[in-house]
């Protein structure tokens, strides 16, 4: 390496310490001067208190503090964290004890290892198997899960993946998760057809000629139809047995819906 290009390296070292060093006097004046400032404030006025803590999260969220300006704040306003876990569940209770005396509660939401420790468990495995029974897919049902706001045990959305492996461990425990024709009223299109006796690929055509009352499910159809629509469906399907030249009429093209 060349002398100059030495010196050039050194030349940029040292700017970035600089700079760092800039950083850090700036996080530790402010930390210092909101630290002073909320020491100044009675433990009781909780207000004030409040009010005076919007300094830190400006702070903190700012391009200019780094990792290491954090951890220096917590040192100087953080006198003790406590974390207690609610019930074995995914939410933890946590209690900040700030420099002053001031505690703050709060709630988050941690990953935990199993399924059975969601708070919501037994709500998600019901709307699983709900689903699965009505003829719904594995990805149906996690956008399903998803939209409703539950989260898996990874802290994270679920997945058709996620959601495979819960069937699986519902199953291994005797609880099916097999679609069922006519399950809570729900059909997918190929039970439907076999209920039916006609092929598939006209429900297909009565779907695409909007004639059906059906929702989407990942790549698969899942249809509603009661006793009362089925009997409709019935209808039309003789109907459609005739002569091609006779017209649909309305009422056994038009679907009914889930009251």
């Amino acid at each position: 390496m060349s002398i100059a290009a030495a010196r050039h390296l050194e030349a940029d070292q040292a700017t970035v310490e600089k700079n760092h060093k800039q950083a850090l006097e700036r996080a530790t004046y402010h930390s210092d001067l909101a630290r002073r400032r909320y020491e100044e404030v009675d433990p009781s006025n909780r207000l004030v208190a409040a009010e005076l803590a919007a300094d830190i999260p400006s702070l903190w969220h700012s391009v200019d503090t780094l990792l290491i300006d954090k951890q220096h704040i917590i040192r100087e306003l953080v006198e003790e964290v406590t974390v207690e876990v609610i019930n074995t569940i995914e939410r933890v209770r946590v209690t900040i004890r700030w420099t002053g005396g001031y505690e703050s509660h709060h709630e988050i939401v941690r990953a935990v290892g199993k399924f059975d420790q969601l708070e919501f468990a037994d709500n998600i495995r019901h709307r699983i198997v709900q689903m699965k029974r009505r003829g719904h897919t594995h990805q149906g049902v996690a956008e399903d899960l998803n939209a409703l706001g539950y989260q898996s045990a990874q802290k994270s959305k679920f997945t058709k993946a996620i959601v495979r492996s819960l069937c699986r461990q519902f199953e291994a425990a005797g609880e099916s998760c097999q679609a069922i024709g006519g399950y809570e009223d729900y059909w997918p299109l190929k039970l439907l057809g076999t209920r039916l006796s006609i092929p598939t690929s006209t429900l297909r055509n009565w779907l695409d000629r909007g004639w059906l009352c059906s929702v989407r499910s990942g790549e698969r159809w899942v249809v509603w139809a009661d006793e009362k629509e089925l009997s409709r469906l019935t209808r039309l399907a003789e109907h459609q047995q005739g002569p091609s030249c006779r017209s649909v009429p309305p009422g056994l093209t038009t679907p009914g819906k889930p009251t």
